[in-house]
């Protein structure tokens, strides 16, 4: 079989916010992250592998983002998400679908793994971003952990908003 390279857009993208912990965010032209302690951002991601061929030998898999603004003392850990999500009913206090995130309230720590993927800066100025996520997708693809996507999550003591395309943006 000859090597091939194959892309996949999220097939849900959303972030989480502290400071409206009751607002959703599926439908948002970016994806925010905000690492200031009361009004907390994190991107939430989840990909589709169900469109990678049966016969399929997954060599490697990288996660790429493009940031839109350039932020300081702002960083996303890409980690594994825990928690299963719903991209247009994820809120800060729920994952949707009247289900509770897994330390039963607010999202936090149980809905992610402690592994960090990469850490990214977002810089600016529509700069592609990428992390080595091979190891997690092979776990997916073999059922070692479900695929509830990744978390870009927000560290640092920058007080404002890091903006990230997403696939709803035109």
């Amino acid at each position: 079989m000859c090597p091939a390279s194959l892309s996949l857009e999220p097939a849900a993208d959303t972030f989480v916010n502290a400071d409206h912990p009751d607002e959703n965010k599926g439908t948002d032209k970016n994806i925010k992250t905000r690492p200031e302690s009361d009004k907390l951002k994190h991107g939430l991601l989840r990909f589709d592998l169900s469109s990678l061929p049966a016969e399929a030998s997954l060599q490697s898999a990288t996660f790429l983002v493009t940031s839109d603004n350039s932020r300081n003392d702002h960083a996303v850990e890409i980690r594994a998400l825990l928690t299963a999500w719903s991209e247009t009913g994820a809120t800060w206090q729920s994952p949707g679908g009247g289900a509770a995130w897994a330390g039963g309230g607010d999202f936090g720590g149980g809905d992610y793994a402690d592994t960090v993927y990469a850490t990214l800066m977002p810089v600016g100025d529509k700069t592609q971003l990428s992390a080595d996520v091979t190891g997690l997708a092979l776990d997916w693809l073999s059922g070692a952990s479900a695929n509830h996507g990744l978390v870009m999550l927000a560290t640092g003591t920058d007080g404002g908003d890091a903006k990230w395309f997403t696939r709803d943006e035109d």
